[in-house]
């Protein structure tokens, strides 16, 4: 979630694919190889670099919610579009 200059929040989503990748990976899976995520893979939860700043300590969040949607939220105030332009994925 991101906040506007008025405050109001807003969610920025990647939308669920029904295909798989190679060797059974999900799209979850597919954004945090992007990422280089090397740490522990819980379920829905997880703190990356974000790849469209000069980053140093995890600042995006990455989420997948219930119905398998995938939320990006960079906490340094990076615009999700340009994280998800960096990593060569496009948004649904």
């Amino acid at each position: 979630m991101r906040f506007t200059p008025d405050r109001v929040p807003t969610q920025a989503m990647l939308a669920p694919s029904r295909k798989r990748a190679v060797a059974g990976k999900t799209q979850l899976d597919r954004i945090l190889d992007a990422l280089h995520y090397q740490g522990p893979r819980p379920r829905h939860d997880y703190m990356c670099l974000c790849p469209a700043h000069e980053d140093h300590t995890p600042s995006l969040s990455v989420t997948m919610t219930v119905e398998g949607k995938i939320l990006l939220h960079c906490f340094a105030g990076c615009e999700t579009r340009r994280v998800v332009d960096a990593i060569g994925l496009t948004m649904r």
